[in-house]
């Protein structure tokens, strides 16, 4: 039963408050259904979107205003979800739901104003809102899959009316079609448009370094990579965020690298297979790698048009005399610096594009790898997010007007000079069972010349990973471990 308090709050809404119909500009008051359930009393017939809606009482009672619909609340402290290595993984039992305080309807501008307990305030077109309806009609539970195609959408919709659960943790709109909505508070509020958390694996806040990853680039256990899904998680978050980082297989059999790519799904098979054996050969060395030779600074596979994600390179048997140091240096870090100090220069490199070529005879056969890329390509913010450089792949051919090869030149051998600088480089021979993984599109690397004997070799055995499959891998474990929502 409801009290006389209740009654008169519900007499008092009847009697003034109204919803607004958007399409023709007419008032229409709130339906009798809702004001029952607001009132605790039993509803002659079931309303889509409003069930399970807590009575009104006398210690918090709800206000219907002409166009919003609000709640008083303690406004909290916004506890933002910032993208780093040491804040990312903290717990989803430490946040809270969202809650709603205030909703307002904005006809001329197409959308609704939400405000939430934190004092965050974001708009919502009425387009954006039908078009991710989660009700079972418009959007597929088990497939996560919208089920209406883009035709069927009125790009023109609009509410007829739409009011706040009591519980404040849902928005409920009714379509002028018919059709009724429902909007969680928390569920909206990940998606704020350009005021939205950042993504974990594609907003990622990098770590850049230099020499100085000599002393601070974190080990890793090769077996409890493979049995321990929060060693597997930090792992890739260090790959993704500082580029590198280096595992300690205590082997030296062949198969390691398997054991991480089936870890964390499958291998990138190339024109060398699924891996390959680096062994310096004095003849018929299909590639530069494959001699004991100095290797210049490069990224793999850069001839090909989507180069691999990440690198792999387990040491099975180091060179005993002078030289086999591995180089490895911080090609966005360098790629900003050059940005810094000669804008110009930068902007010949990302708008250059060179042709990569690779010719040989492998695993599969005779093969003949070409691309086209610029040193520095950078997405749609304008970030860089790969750098293509290999010398000894390089073609002669350059499409461009004779008269900006010079310029070209200049702008390459200042961003080469930063590659060599001792400065930039984190120098590190391998020893035997080590295992060094790496972002290929952002690590460049190199090798110092070695000396062999008869008795002495060299041999890695290599392989990749793409990284749609291991920011996939992270998002499953993030969700896995309990961590907050990407």
């Amino acid at each position: 039963m409801a009290t006389a308090r209740q009654y008169m709050i519900l007499q008092h809404m009847k009697n003034s408050i109204y919803a607004s119909r958007i399409g023709s500009g007419s008032k229409q008051k709130v339906p009798a259904s809702w004001l029952s359930v607001l009132a605790g009393r039993p509803q002659p017939g079931k309303v889509a979107g409003c069930n399970g809606l807590a009575p009104l009482t006398t210690d918090y009672a709800a206000t219907w205003t002409r166009r919003s619909y609000t709640r008083k609340a303690e406004v909290r402290p916004h506890q933002s979800f910032v993208v780093s290595h040491e804040t990312v993984k903290a717990k989803a039992t430490d946040k809270k739901r969202k809650l709603y305080t205030e909703v307002r309807d904005d006809t001329d501008m197409e959308q609704l104003t939400v405000q939430w307990e934190n004092g965050q305030v974001q708009e919502y077109p009425y387009i954006w809102l039908r078009d991710n309806c989660r009700c079972e009609e418009c959007f597929h539970q088990s497939a996560f899959s919208r089920s209406v195609s883009f035709p069927q959408l009125d790009v023109d919709i609009r509410p007829s009316q739409f009011r706040l659960s009591y519980d404040r943790q849902k928005i409920e709109l009714q379509w002028e079609d018919g059709h009724n909505s429902s909007y969680d508070a928390t569920w909206l509020y990940k998606y704020r448009f350009d005021q939205s958390s950042p993504d974990l694996t594609l907003d990622p806040k990098l770590h850049y370094w230099a020499a100085e990853l000599q002393d601070t680039i974190k080990e890793y256990d090769l077996d409890e990579l493979t049995k321990s899904d929060e060693c597997l998680y930090d792992w890739i978050l260090q790959m993704k965020i500082v580029g590198m980082a280096l595992v300690k297989a205590g082997s030296t059999s062949e198969g390691q690298v398997i054991r991480i790519g089936n870890r964390v799904s499958f291998l990138r098979c190339t024109d060398y297979g699924y891996t390959s054996h680096v062994k310096a050969k004095y003849q018929d060395a299909v590639n530069i790698a494959f001699t004991n030779k100095i290797f210049p600074m490069h990224v793999d596979l850069v001839f090909l048009g989507r180069p691999p994600g990440a690198n792999i390179i387990h040491c099975i048997e180091q060179a005993k005399g002078e030289g086999g140091e591995n180089w490895f240096v911080d090609g966005f870090n360098m790629a900003e610096e050059l940005r810094r100090e000669d804008p110009e220069a930068f902007d010949i490199l990302t708008n250059t594009e060179l042709e990569f070529f690779d010719i040989g005879n492998d695993f599969y056969g005779k093969f003949h790898q070409r691309s086209r890329h610029p040193t520095i390509s950078l997405d749609s913010r304008g970030r860089p997010d790969h750098i293509n450089v290999s010398d000894h792949g390089r073609d002669p051919m350059l499409r461009i007007p004779a008269r900006k090869i010079q310029p070209f030149y200049k702008a390459l051998k200042a961003f080469s000079n930063k590659l060599y600088d001792p400065k930039n480089i984190f120098s590190y021979k391998l020893k035997e069972g080590d295992i060094m993984t790496f972002d290929n599109r952002r690590v460049i690397h190199g090798r110092r010349a070695f000396e062999t004997t008869t008795s002495s070799s060299r041999h890695l055995e290599t392989g990749y990973l793409e990284w749609d499959e291991l920011d996939s891998r992270l998002r499953v474990l993030h969700k896995q471990l309990g961590y907050h929502n990407l």
